[in-house]
């Protein structure tokens, strides 16, 4: 043997029997008698945490800590994790980072996975959504926090979405709501931000008013008073009537001889 591995093998000898009764080991009797903290006891990879001829100190697995003596591995708590091996407390731990969960002897962080779930640090698990409201901070796989849906908007699986022209909606809704018929314009949570001017209607969930046909009219301030093409009417003279829905003065029916009808007034559409 050369004098290389002589002084090779003399120091590993050194180093062994060191760590050996550093760890609690007997050599009278082949056996550990307590571990050093960050190993446990174990005896065929099997945890025992007895003093027995063969047994051995392990090295603390991912995800858990050892105080040493004879005590077994325990857990990492929930809400933390650890990702290498030989932890020695639960300081050893890491707090878990807020977007992401840890149960209880994780070695990894995980994330919590989508716009529907958030958590804050140190979290074992993730947490839902409350319906009418939207995930907020980190990306979209690790949402931090949620806020409830600012009117004008609705929300639905996490996400935020504004309610666009002829809508509305009031906090936390998860759907929007069309403006009101005879109504126009864009508010976040009035049913009827304005109502049309003379002679104009509007359908439910309008964002502009439309002008009423030729020859018919209508008027008022109220949002009935302008709802919908029927709201826009004529008036017919007295010995006509109209005999196609939407005709006006310029093709009107005149009425057969021996006949009559009274001025009278009639939707358009009618």
């Amino acid at each position: 043997m050369s004098r290389f591995l002589r002084i090779f093998a003399v120091f590993f000898s050194l180093v062994f029997i060191g760590n050996a009764f550093g760890a609690g080991y007997t050599c009278s009797t082949k056996r550990y008698t307590s571990c050093a903290a960050g190993y446990y006891m174990t005896y065929n990879g099997s945890y025992n945490g007895t003093a027995q001829a063969g047994n051995a100190c392990t090295i603390c697995p991912k995800g858990k800590y050892c105080t040493g003596g004879t005590a077994n591995a325990q857990n990492c708590p929930g809400g933390t994790y650890r990702s290498s091996t030989g932890g020695t407390s639960s300081s050893s731990c890491t707090t878990c980072s807020a977007g992401y969960y840890c149960p209880a002897g994780a070695s990894s962080q995980t994330a919590c996975g989508g716009n529907t779930k958030y958590s804050s640090s140190g979290a074992s698990s993730c947490t839902d959504v409350t319906s009418g409201y939207y995930t907020t901070g980190g990306t979209s796989t690790t949402r931090t926090g949620q806020t409830k849906c600012e009117a004008g908007n609705y929300c639905s699986s996490g996400v935020k979405t504004a309610c666009g022209a002829g809508k509305y909606s009031s906090a936390g809704a998860t759907s929007c709501s069309n403006i009101t018929a005879g109504c126009y314009g864009t508010s976040a949570s009035s049913a009827c931000p304005a109502v049309c001017g003379d002679n104009k209607y509007s359908n439910a969930g309008a964002s502009t008013c439309t002008a009423c046909p030729t020859g018919y009219a209508n008027s008022g301030t109220t949002a009935a008073s302008h709802a919908g093409s029927a709201s826009c009417k004529i008036t017919v003279t007295g010995g006509y009537y109209i005999g196609t829905a939407g005709d006006n003065s310029s093709n009107w029916d005149k009425c057969a001889g021996g006949t009559y009808k009274a001025s009278h007034t009639v939707a358009y559409g009618s």
